[in-house]
């Protein structure tokens, strides 16, 4: 060598991962079996086996990296060098040097001696050896780092399988230069080596590999353990809702599972905080550091879920999902209890509703889509049984039939309240009303809610408001009668006198002409009849007699007619009659406040009618047109006009007319001038007397509908219609009537308030 530096390509492919140590097995006996057949051998390579052979041992005897330090040992030896370094390439890419010369660390007074480089930080003959991948060969000294220990001489080899650096052997310092044979010595154990360097590089990180998934596995299978606490904790709270645990329980037994969540890990603990109590275990201990998460009821803070724990595991990213779960937590339980409190709210609301509906004996009932009842008060259930899987008419009227025309039926149909009084046999004939309210469900459905009002104190003072004012009708009447009967009585009477006083006349005159013809002498000739008094005077008289009898005869006939406001029983009338004889009986009244005009159709058909209610609701009607009118009137104002027209709408429906024009009513007033009860009536409406009595006989007593049409300026339509044959016996014939509707100018109109039969329904009116 004498000093020169001499490079020599190593030789490469290595044998497979695996068979290593085997194959170098193989080649050793081979060795063995060349020399036993060459004994010209030389002594060299002889010992180059026997080194070998040492170095295959090492690695069958050891696994971990302190095989490298005794194969560097049988190297030194082979190759007389005082230091020596074999090192491998981890995964990293870096230069792991296990094993080196023992007393040279001692010597080395480096300031950061490590055994692990990387490969950009190496230069010299180092980097000629890894990254070049060349055998070196220096016999002069080695230019070192501060610190080193001399380099005198150097001999390096790179171990390569299959083009690929995984390690090198460093020798230094061999007493006298290292010769040709020293290179192919250090190059047969270097190719010797490789495949068994790789494959012990490769099964230690298959360890660590192994190790570390294990580690990882049992990190993993530990926080799985915690998830699935976690996730326990979390049903658990969830099955204490569903099971109706209450608020305070729920609190108390989500801290008991918290608490069993952490209980590997050490100095960790938990507890809740809600509504000022603490819910803990009595082992908690406080810590300087916790993680915290805010409970809240609705939008009130109440409380907070703490986990206490060291500070360096506050750090841990691994602790991360931890703080996720606190998170989680008190979510939940924010929901769970806002959720109880609001059912325990609607529960108490509930109940109280449901006390009210009793005491007030007021019924409530929600319905589905198809007639199926979803709710019904406990009075009612009561009464009429379980209603599960029942629909309204069979559980309410005991049909399998539905009633189309109860008031749930036609507000599912029409998508409009429906408000309909009624009789409830089986609650021994209780009058209610009933409104049926229809709404649509956020699941897209339409329900109804049907409240039934129980009407019984209202029908009783309906009654006795009825009746006092049929007393004070009376009273009318009374006074109208007394005005229409003392007219005509008083020119009966005045001609009554005057025709005996004529007659007295006449009768003397008869009696001289008597005398005269018998031939005596009357002495005087008395005074002649005026032929006047006999040609105009008299018979004058005489027909204003007769015109008298008849209008007391008219009046008698019209009181007939009046004489049973009571009768229940409908027959056939002449509407167009009944409504002259109101007429006729309220002349004396109206005449001196209006005109009234009739327009009766003459094609109008007779009606089913109780002529005695139905004239005096008429009568009702134009007093209290005439009260209207008189409110409207100045001093010196013309009469005001009422019109009373009648017409045929179709077969099935005939229809009366009334208009003023008098005071009229706004819409707040139209809305509840039919109501006995209403507080602050004003003028417009009191002086519309009767219309409590007009509802219960048009709309109850006679299945029709009354439309009310009032605008300022213009006065007051009421419109009244009526069906040309009795309902109830047609629906007891199974007789098909056409349904009346309200026309489309009243539905249009904001001034039109409509009742149809039997509903009061407001189809529209004023804001």
């Amino acid at each position: 060598m004498n000093g020169q530096n001499e490079t020599v390509k190593p030789v490469t492919p290595a044998p497979p991962l695996g068979f290593a140590v085997i194959e170098a097995s193989a080649r050793m006996g081979a060795a063995n079996k060349s020399l036993d057949t060459q004994p010209c051998a030389d002594a060299s390579a002889a010992s180059l086996v026997e080194t070998l052979t040492r170095i295959n041992e090492c690695f069958l005897r050891l696994s971990s990296d302190d095989v490298y330090s005794e194969v560097l040992d049988e190297i030194l030896k082979a190759l007389k060098s005082e230091y020596g370094i074999i090192g491998y390439i981890d995964r990293s890419g870096r230069l792991v040097c296990p094993s080196l010369t023992r007393h040279v660390w001692n010597r080395c007074q480096m300031a950061d001696k490590k055994i692990v480089f990387e490969l950009d930080e190496l230069g010299g003959v180092l980097a000629q050896v890894l990254k070049q991948q060349l055998t070196v060969c220096v016999n002069q000294p080695v230019a070192t780092p501060p610190g080193h220990v001399p380099i005198t001489r150097f001999l390096g080899v790179p171990l390569i399988v299959q083009d690929r650096l995984v390690a090198a052997i460093f020798l230094a310092n061999k007493s006298s230069d290292y010769t040709q044979e020293d290179v192919r010595t250090l190059e047969m154990i270097a190719r010797f080596l490789a495949p068994i360097v790789d494959a012990h590089i490769r099964e230690e990180q298959e360890k660590e590999k192994r190790v570390e998934y294990e580690k990882r596995l049992a990190i993993q299978t530990q926080q799985l353990k915690r998830r699935n606490r976690q996730l326990e904790c979390l049903a658990g709270l969830s099955d204490l809702a569903e099971r109706g645990a209450s608020i305070e329980e729920m609190v108390e037994l989500t801290s008991y599972l918290l608490a069993g969540i952490f209980q590997d890990l050490p100095n960790v603990y938990s507890r809740i905080i809600f509504r000022g109590q603490v819910y803990q275990a009595d082992s908690y201990e406080e810590t300087e550091h916790k993680l915290s998460a805010a409970i809240f009821l609705g939008d009130d803070y109440v409380g907070a879920v703490e986990i206490c724990c060291p500070k360096e595991l506050l750090d841990d990213e691994g602790f991360s999902v931890y703080r996720m779960f606190v998170n989680e937590l008190a979510e939940r339980l924010s929901t769970v209890l806002t959720r109880k409190k609001v059912e325990e709210e609607i529960h108490a609301f509930r109940r109280q509703t449901e006390l009210v509906l009793e005491v007030t004996r007021t019924g409530l009932s929600i319905v589905d889509q198809e007639c199926r009842l979803v709710y019904v008060d406990p009075w009612r259930r009561a009464v009429y049984g379980d209603y599960r899987g029942k629909t309204t008419h069979e559980y309410f009227c005991g049909t399998t039939e539905p009633c189309w025309a109860c008031p749930t039926a036609r507000a599912l149909r029409t998508k409009m309240r429906v408000t309909q009084e009624r009789i409830l046999p089986r609650e021994g004939n209780r009058p209610v009303q009933t409104t049926a309210i229809p709404f649509l469900a956020p699941d897209g459905k339409w329900y109804i809610s049907e409240i039934t009002v129980d009407l019984t104190d209202r029908k009783r003072w309906e009654d006795r408001l009825v009746q006092a004012e049929r007393l004070a009708a009376i009273g009318h009447l009374a006074e109208i009668l007394s005005h229409e009967m003392n007219s005509p009585l008083q020119y009966l009477e005045h001609n009554l006198h005057f025709l005996r006083e004529t007659w007295r006349e006449i009768s003397q005159n008869l009696q001289g002409l008597v005398l005269q013809k018998e031939g005596f002498s009357t002495g005087s000739q008395g005074n002649m009849l005026d032929d006047e008094l006999l040609t105009r005077e008299f018979p004058d008289a005489l027909e204003e007699t007769l015109t008298g009898v008849q209008r007391l005869a008219k009046i008698v006939k019209a009181l007939r007619t009046f004489a049973y406001p009571d009768e229940t029983e409908k027959t056939v009338q002449d509407l167009n009659a009944v409504i002259q004889v109101a007429v006729d009986v309220m002349h004396s009244r109206v005449s001196k406040v209006a005109d009234v005009i009739t327009e009766f159709d003459s094609t109008l058909p007779h009606v089913p009618l109780m002529a005695g209610a139905f004239s005096q609701a008429v009568s009702n009607l134009l007093l209290g047109a005439v009260e209207a009118i008189e409110k409207q009137q100045n001093s010196g104002d013309e009469k005001g006009l009422i019109v009373i027209r009648t017409r045929r709408l179709d077969t099935d429906w005939v229809e009366i007319e009334v208009s003023d024009n008098g005071v009229a009513m706004d819409s707040q007033e139209r809305k509840n001038f039919l109501e006995p009860y209403f507080a602050h009536q004003p003028a417009s409406v009191t002086s519309r007397r009767s219309l409590v009595h007009l509802y219960r006989v048009i709309v109850e007593g006679h299945q029709g509908s009354i439309n009310v049409e009032s605008e300022e300026n213009t006065g007051t339509r009421i419109v009244i219609r009526l069906p040309t044959q009795d309902l109830e016996k047609a629906k007891a014939h199974g007789s098909h009537l056409t349904p009346i509707i309200a026309s489309e100018q009243a539905a249009a109109s904001p001034d039109t308030t409509t009742f149809l039969n039997g509903d009061i329904s407001r189809l529209s009116y004023g804001k």
